[in-house]
């Protein structure tokens, strides 16, 4: 490992007496029902993590810190006395403080009719951005980037890429129709007059799926004192962060809804003065054009955010969140044109200076997982991409100053090592469903199983007829008679398994051999791949840092000068 170069700078943790520079982060959660406190270690641990093993690698030595923690985990609004979940990390010559803006519990939800109409508009909006993304992944196989300048992996994982992609979409349309064909009947179970069944089906069933299906709630854009009262639980949040701090200026990091919330706040006259200190705001995963596609005739939804605060966007190629970049065309300015992110956004001072003049918000497109229902929330187990661009993003006014940020080509072929390793979890995930839908499918299809009849019940089949299969339903018709009573509850899961119609029924079973085997292989090979290669990223780009380091501090001529170094 390359050691430290002497003499000590700034970043050295036993220079005499080192000026702390202060950093304030405020953290904001989207929609759901997280408790407090969840939303601070969902973002706070994985970063705390990486810079904590950075900095050990760098210096030779524990160098980074947590200080102080207050957390709670209540799961309501407690009004005015309220105190933000809080946290400490000290590192050599900064001192990071973050608090988590906690809303979850200070709003009502909306109807399940509300509910139902989000969701109908966010599928569709899902399945457009599935034909986006499978049209520019052929595109690019057929006219590939500049491997010198570019992270794309090599031909063959951005053909697995392109299947993937038509895989999720095809599967994504087809779990549309089943799943609203399935809300039919849930529909008209809820209107038998009886109370305790009526909640089960609308809370406990529909409320949590069309919640989940949509990704946002409507709170926020139809009713204004919820509205308002959300935007002064987020500035109330910043104002005691750097209170408590003694810090003047503010890095807002906001996921999900929490983009719309954290915009909302900036732009809302009455919390000019947050406005004013907001250096950076980073929205993961935004739920800004959710929001713009079902609202855009709301007026504060396209209120520009001004000032010297520089605005960076992340978004996963398949987070049906934003589904895309930063997109708000959808409203109509007074002179018939299309709204565009320079009319939302218009920055002044240095964040003009690093954006450029007309141009819209840093525009930064990362790969999670290439999955449809994961990649959401996915950003922050990103290392490669999204981990280490925060921590340098916090720690220096540009990231790319950052001790943090290695050198290019490190970074790339760290990007590109991630994309091929992701994409090789993609191929074994879409393998494991097409041999799923083979053998379940299949033998129904190909007429295999003609004198079985696929919608009677399961344990009315021939096992010698399902072949394989067949083991499995001996074995839960043993579970279901031969267990002693009290193991009821096993038999109670092996008779609703052999009630199911024999079509469903074999789908299940199959689908969970499926599944063990898939995960067993996740397991025991790939999390083992990606945590070696997210070790090899983290060590060649301390590697890197430590000779930009000593170049720095050797000057032009091969001179050391005191002092000098990036900003870790």
């Amino acid at each position: 490992m390359t050691t430290r170069a002497e003499p000590a700078t700034a970043l050295d943790a036993t220079a005499a007496d080192p000026v702390l520079q202060r950093r304030c982060v405020l953290i904001v959660h989207g929609v759901g029902e997280q408790r407090k406190s969840d939303t601070l270690l969902y973002i706070g641990s994985p970063l705390v993590n990486w810079v904590m093993r950075w900095a050990r690698l760098f210096y030779n030595r524990p160098a980074a810190s947590v200080g102080r923690v207050e957390l709670s985990f209540v799961p309501f609004d407690v009004g005015a006395g309220d105190t933000p979940p809080f946290a400490v990390l000290d590192l050599p010559d900064q001192r990071w403080y973050f608090a988590e803006a906690w809303w979850a519990g200070s709003s009502f939800h909306p109807d399940f009719g509300t509910m139902l109409y989000w969701s109908f508009v966010h599928l569709f909006d899902i399945l457009a951005q599935m034909l986006r993304n499978t049209a520019e992944r052929a595109w690019y196989l057929i006219h590939p980037r500049d491997p010198d300048t570019s992270s794309q992996p090599a031909r063959f994982w951005q053909l697995v890429d392109l299947i993937n992609c038509v895989v999720l979409g095809t599967g994504y349309a087809v779990g549309v129709v089943v799943g609203y064909a399935l809300l039919i009947p849930l529909m008209l179970v809820a209107q038998v007059p009886i109370e305790a069944l009526q909640k089960f089906v609308l809370v406990k069933l529909l409320q949590p799926i069309m919640t989940a299906d949509a990704g946002e709630f409507r709170i926020f854009i139809d009713d204004e004192l919820q509205a308002a009262n959300i935007r002064r639980r987020v500035a109330d949040a910043a104002q005691a962060l750097m209170q408590h701090a003694e810090c003047d200026e503010l890095i807002i990091v906001a996921h999900s809804e929490g983009c719309v919330v954290s915009l909302g706040m900036l732009t809302d006259p009455i919390f000019v003065d947050v406005a004013r200190r907001t250096r950076k705001l980073l929205t993961f995963g935004a739920g800004l054009n959710k929001t713009w596609l079902i609202k855009p005739t709301l007026d504060r939804l396209f209120a520009p955010l001004t000032g010297d605060t520089l605005w960076t966007d992340f978004w996963a190629s398949y987070d049906p969140v934003p589904a895309g970049p930063l997109d708000p065309t959808r409203r109509k300015l007074a002179n018939g044109a299309a709204c565009q992110m320079t009319d939302v956004y218009q920055p002044s001072g240095d964040a003009l200076a690093q954006v450029g003049p007309g141009q819209p918000p840093i525009n930064e497109q990362v790969t999670n997982g290439m999955n449809v229902m994961t990649d959401h929330g996915g950003y922050f187990t990103n290392e490669e991409q999204v981990v280490i661009r925060l921590a340098a993003e916090i720690s220096a006014e540009r990231h790319t100053d950052s001790a943090f940020w290695p050198a290019n080509d490190v970074l790339r072929e760290g990007i590109r090592a991630r994309r091929q390793r992701v994409s090789a979890l993609a191929l074994w995930r879409d393998v494991i469903f097409l041999a799923w839908a083979l053998t379940s499918l299949g033998p129904w299809l190909l007429g295999w199983l003609a004198s079985v009849n696929p919608w009677g019940p399961l344990s009315a089949v021939s096992p010698s007829s399902l072949g394989p299969a067949g083991v499995v339903v001996e074995a839960l018709k043993f579970l279901q008679t031969g267990l002693p009573d009290l193991l009821a509850p096993i038999s109670g899961i092996a008779g609703v398994l052999l009630g199911l119609p024999a079509l469903l029924g074999i789908a299940v079973l199959v689908g969970v051999v499926a599944w063990a085997i898939y995960s067993l292989v996740d397991w025991q090979w790939w999390q083992r791949w990606d945590a070696a290669a997210r070790g090899a990223f983290l060590q060649a780009s301390v590697e890197s840092s430590q000779a930009q380091r000593r170049a720095v501090q050797a000057g032009p001529d091969g001179v050391t000068v005191q002092g000098s170094s990036r900003t870790a």
